[in-house]
């Protein structure tokens, strides 16, 4: 009798032994589905961003180019004024000996 005893207690420890790996199993295949969840969402968050930053790439790539031409015309401009500040002091100069007694 000692001998049903034994496995009857045998019998109630592995019960409850595997009804506590079931709870675990569910238990990790809800933090599976978790994870996957999280990892779906960060995919989809790393593509919108993604999607984004190339978006800013492109504004600043435009942004780059209009200020190479701006700097270009701007150069242009420099050319234009240097030229005027020497037809200004030849004026000037020419103004002053025409205007010298002589």
């Amino acid at each position: 009798q000692s001998s049903l005893l034994d496995r009857s207690e045998v019998h109630d420890a592995l019960s409850q032994t595997l009804a506590e790996n079931d709870a675990l199993r569910r238990d990790v295949d809800l933090k599976g589905k978790e994870i996957q969840e999280l990892v779906v969402r960060n995919a989809e968050r790393c593509k919108a961003e993604g999607a984004e930053v190339a978006a800013l790439q492109k504004q600043l790539t435009a942004l780059i180019q209009q200020l190479s031409e701006a700097e270009r015309q701007n150069g242009g401009l420099h050319m234009k004024c240097i030229a005027k500040e020497e037809e200004c002091a030849r004026m000037l100069l020419a103004l002053k000996v025409y205007k010298s007694p002589s």
